[in-house]
């Protein structure tokens, strides 16, 4: 059976030994990821529906402000490209007065998932 983007996404990140959770999450720590999707579309369709379906996801990366956060930046860009994720741009929005860094990487997946058979 086809892996979720749910799946895809923690197996990807689980390198890094951090949570990684979908939707938003205040809790986890200092250190943590989430991510969410922005949107679900097909790209190919046929007579009977959709034949395949792109999904925009975000993952934010949050983390100490004062921490050097490239490496796992550029560590997590490879992470996701080898996922079969197309590759991320990057924002950080951070907020000017807080303590925490908020990176997100904004990416396309393939949604394989929702197009399987029940039985596959």
């Amino acid at each position: 059976m086809a892996k979720t983007i749910n799946e895809i996404l923690i197996e990807a990140l689980s390198f890094t030994g951090l949570p990684v959770l979908p939707d938003f999450y205040a809790e986890a720590g200092e250190r943590y990821f989430t991510f969410n999707p922005v949107l679900d579309r097909p790209v190919v369709s046929g007579d009977d529906g959709p034949v395949e379906l792109v999904g925009e996801y975000q993952l934010h990366y949050f983390c100490p402000l004062d921490e050097d956060y490239l490496d796992m930046q550029r560590r997590v860009r490879r992470a996701l490209l080898d996922a079969g994720a197309t590759y991320p741009e990057i924002t950080d929005a951070s907020v000017q007065d807080g303590q925490i860094r908020h990176v997100v990487f904004t990416f396309e997946v393939e949604n394989d998932f929702d197009l399987a058979d029940d039985d596959e």
